[in-house]
């Protein structure tokens, strides 16, 4: 039953991160596109950039945040001689 949870991670974090990340960038994506730099291939190209880049810069801020709550929430204050592992 322990290596399942440990397998939680992997099978479900993980791929929530990612939607996390595919969600910012598309919404910024959108968001951008009635800019003025968006008349030109160049300006597309820079708003890509700019989408793919916050999207990336929220992830990595909020992902070890939303981690460090998750462990808190669920196993609370780790207690020496509590847990098998």
């Amino acid at each position: 039953m322990l290596m399942l949870l440990r397998l939680v991670p992997l099978g479900l974090l993980y791929p929530l991160k990612r939607a996390f990340t595919w969600t910012i960038f598309v919404y910024l994506l959108s968001y951008n596109q009635h800019w003025d730099t968006s008349e030109s291939i160049a300006g597309r190209l820079l708003n890509l950039v700019i989408a793919m880049a916050v999207a990336r810069l929220l992830t990595k801020a909020d992902a070890p945040a939303a981690a460090i709550a998750c462990k808190w929430c669920i196993i609370g204050r780790y207690e020496e001689g509590l847990y098998p592992m």
